[in-house]
């Protein structure tokens, strides 16, 4: 394993979860989750993208993608697919 897996493995990266969270939930978009599960969503999203990319610059790049595509005022259809499963 690389040093960003090795390190990563143990704990999710808090700051690309607050990041993916704010995307998914912030500026007063509509939600019926909770806060706890809002939170929830975004740490099992970034473990998704931390299990297929084990490597940093993959990893960020695809975080980077996802949250560009969530705030895509011309793609409402993929934070809704997202937030339905």
């Amino acid at each position: 394993l690389s040093k960003f897996a090795q390190t990563h493995e143990a704990t999710p990266n808090e700051k690309q979860v607050s990041l993916l969270q704010q995307k998914l939930f912030g500026s007063g978009l509509a939600t019926t989750l909770s806060p706890s599960a809002q939170l929830e969503l975004a740490r099992s999203i970034e473990r998704a993208v931390f299990t297929k990319h084990r490597t940093a610059e993959m990893y960020h790049e695809q975080l980077r993608r996802l949250r560009f595509n969530i705030g895509d005022a011309k793609n409402p259809r993929f934070r809704e697919r997202i937030l339905s499963g």
